[in-house]
């Protein structure tokens, strides 16, 4: 991420493992933070709309807000991911610069969770073989890396592509 402050490091948790809910202490020990620092971050986000929390017995449950503005923060984490993590660059080196690179599907949209993969249509020539398990690793997805011509796509399939996010090149689907 740009800055790794406390709030960051707690969003970023729940943008990489959406579908669970976790107790304070629990975040604070995934997240090496203290429990302070922790309870504090909480908050800012719980003002920001990305997380919402509630008591149970003694202890506070933390999950997404998916009401809020989570989705939204997910979906601007998700496509800047793919670039800090250099798959964008590699995908730019192994297509020898398409002409677009697309991201679409639940990733693009920000409603994956932790078993989602991550797909990606490129507008080119031929399908190319690319070892991707570091991106996957870094990433904790699966990617799935299509080789398309728009013109020779089924109509549902360049729905899809046309409500997903040209992440690099342009995209013609008309």
């Amino acid at each position: 991420m740009l800055l790794k402050n406390n709030s960051l490091r707690i969003a970023e948790w729940f943008f990489k493992y959406p579908g669970k809910t976790y107790h304070i202490r629990e975040i604070s020990r995934m997240t090496k933070l203290s429990t302070t620092g922790v309870v504090r971050a909480i908050g800012e986000l719980k003002k920001e709309g990305i997380l919402v929390s509630k008591k149970e017995r003694n202890a506070e449950l933390v999950n997404p807000n998916f009401e809020g503005r989570f989705v939204l923060s997910k979906r601007l984490y998700n496509i800047y991911s793919l670039y800090d993590s250099g798959l964008i660059d590699h995908i730019k080196k192994i297509y020898e610069e398409p002409q677009a690179i697309v991201l679409f599907g639940s990733y693009s949209n920000g409603t994956d969770t932790e078993k989602s993969d991550i797909d990606i249509a490129i507008v080119c020539e031929k399908e190319k073989e690319t070892n991707l398990e570091k991106f996957e690793n870094l990433l904790a997805r699966k990617i799935r890396i299509q080789a398309i011509d728009p013109k020779k796509s089924d109509r549902p399939f360049k729905n899809s592509l046309a409500n997903g996010v040209v992440l690099e090149g342009f995209l013609e689907v008309v």
